[in-house]
């Protein structure tokens, strides 16, 4: 079981890989079943996210855009869970992650927005 560790430290000396900054819907299948994420950093070793649905966390497959990987829980605080993952990402899919998540970024906030449009009734049915 993972234990709640300081993962905020400015000492990240314990990291191996360089964090890529992401910031978008991922899903994220437990034996528990499977939940929308929010994927807030991602590097070749592991990966932070935001549960939707905040419970105890546990290995699972973390699935984003074309790609998925398996991970091993690493600490937990609150809906915010650490996962590492079993086998390295190649550089490849970092690279693509990181040339399409400004779109993927971008069409979630465009679809947000016309939700919450739609919903005011600022856009109608017509």
């Amino acid at each position: 079981m993972a234990t709640n560790r300081d993962h905020c430290s400015e000492d990240d000396s314990r990291r191996h890989f360089a964090r890529l900054e992401v910031g978008f819907g991922a899903r994220l299948e437990t034996l528990d079943g499977g939940q929308p994420v929010r994927l807030i950093n991602l590097s070749q070793g592991g990966a932070q996210l935001v549960l939707s649905e905040p419970e105890e966390a546990g290995e699972g497959f973390l699935t984003w855009l074309d790609f998925e990987t398996f991970g091993e829980l690493a600490w937990q605080d609150g809906d915010r869970i650490g996962l590492t993952f079993d086998v390295p990402l190649s550089p490849l899919c970092l690279a693509e992650t990181r040339r399409r998540a400004p779109s993927v970024v971008m069409d979630e906030q465009s679809g947000s927005s016309f939700t919450k449009a739609w919903v005011s009734g600022e856009i109608g049915d017509d």
